[in-house]
C-alpha cells in the first residue's frame, strides 16, 4: 500500500506488486573505472552471506572487480567481514571498505537504488505487465540498471564526496 504524499494528499500510482521485496533481491556494483558503470544481478529470493559472496565471485569472474579495486560495503548482515574481507585481499588484491553504521549518504550505490526507484516510478505497470508479463518489475529494473551511465555513476560519487566533506 503506496503512502499518501502529505503535501498534496495523491497516492502514488504503484509500480511493484506489493510483495516484490519479498520476491526479488538485486546485488549492484558500481565502478569508476570499468567501461560498465554498473555490474548487477537480480534475483529470486532474499539476500544472504551466501548469496552475496557468489554474487561477489560473479563480479570478479567476469572482470568487473579486479586487483586494486575498492570494493565499499555498508554493514549490511549479508557479510561475513573478516573471512570475506581476507579472501578479497588475499586471492584477488581487492581492498574491502566498510562505511560507518547508518551512513547511506555515503555509499554510491544507495544513489543507484534512488535513481531506479524513481525511474520505476515512472514506467505505468500495465504496460511492463504486457511487455514482460512474468517478472515484468525484475525486466524493467534490468532495463533501468542497464541504462545507467558512467556520467551518472561519477555524479554519485561526487555526491557521497560532498557529504563526507561536510
Amino acid at each position: 500500500k503506496a503512502r499518501i504524499n502529505p503535501m498534496t494528499g495523491e497516492r502514488p500510482v504503484l509500480t511493484v506488486t506489493p510483495d516484490f521485496r519479498n520476491t526479488h533481491s538485486i546485488t549492484a556494483f558500481t565502478s569508476l573505472t570499468n567501461p560498465l558503470p554498473t555490474w548487477y544481478r537480480i534475483h529470486e529470493g532474499n539476500n544472504n552471506a551466501e548469496q552475496f559472496s557468489n554474487d561477489i565471485e560473479m563480479a570478479l569472474a567476469c572482470g568487473f572487480l579486479k586487483a586494486e579495486d575498492v570494493l565499499v560495503l555498508d554493514n549490511a548482515s549479508t557479510t561475513d567481514n573478516c573471512v570475506l574481507e581476507d579472501w578479497l585481499w588475499n586471492k584477488h588484491g581487492v581492498f574491502l571498505l566498510y562505511l560507518p553504521a547508518r551512513s547511506p549518504e555515503w555509499n554510491p550505490v544507495e544513489l543507484v537504488w534512488n535513481v531506479l526507484v524513481q525511474r520505476l516510478r515512472t514506467l505505468p505497470m500495465s504496460d511492463l505487465k504486457r511487455r514482460y508479463t512474468k517478472n515484468a518489475c525484475a525486466y524493467a529494473a534490468a532495463d533501468i540498471l542497464d541504462e545507467i551511465t558512467q556520467e551518472e555513476v561519477w555524479s554519485f560519487y561526487d555526491k557521497c564526496y560532498e557529504y563526507h566533506d561536510l
